[in-house]
């Protein structure tokens, strides 16, 4: 803009609390009240403060969200999933081979039945690795271990395959 200041007066009041707000704002932009109020004027008269008033975003973003709304529309028209599976339903599993049933190593002990170590910790208001630091230094899970009202009664394998895990019964 010319720095011709002949004419190039404008004077009007405005509320303090107002004044303030536009320094503060001119001193983040690092620039003058007179500079700013200037642009504004100038954008004011080409008509571009009258468009963002009106359409705040840019296109790109605009472009974005109705993009957005139709994925999410389309999905809403797809079936509802699958509906969660029930819990699984205790029962009685196979004991493990009487090698690794070290507190009874009878095999004619027959199949033991109850909950495993880590469904236990919950029920007795522990996290399963404190549960299991507690049996540790109690020598071990064994059978006939009690804590709790709780009594360990063997070793089974889990049906689905993979290391014994020691079951226990409440008292």
């Amino acid at each position: 803009m010319p720095r011709d200041r002949k004419g190039s007066q404008l004077s009007f009041e405005v509320a303090p609390e107002l004044l303030e707000r536009l320094r503060a704002h001119a001193a983040t932009e690092r620039r003058t009240v007179a500079a700013l109020l200037r642009g504004w004027i100038e954008a004011g008269l080409a008509g571009a403060l009258s468009d963002a008033a009106a359409n705040p975003a840019e296109p790109a973003v605009i472009e974005r969200l109705e993009a957005l709304e139709a994925a999410v529309a389309q999905l809403q028209q797809q079936p509802s999933p699958v509906a969660l599976a029930e819990p699984v339903k205790r029962q009685a599993v196979t004991p493990a081979p009487a090698s690794l049933d070290r507190g009874n190593p009878d095999p004619s002990a027959g199949g033991a039945t109850g909950i495993t170590t880590a469904e236990l910790a919950p029920l007795i208001g522990m996290k399963r690795g404190s549960l299991n630091e507690r049996i540790r230094r109690m020598g071990g899970a064994r059978k006939g271990l009690e804590l709790d009202g709780w009594r360990c009664c063997g070793q089974v394998a889990p049906p689905a395959g993979g290391p014994p895990r020691w079951v226990w019964e409440q008292i």
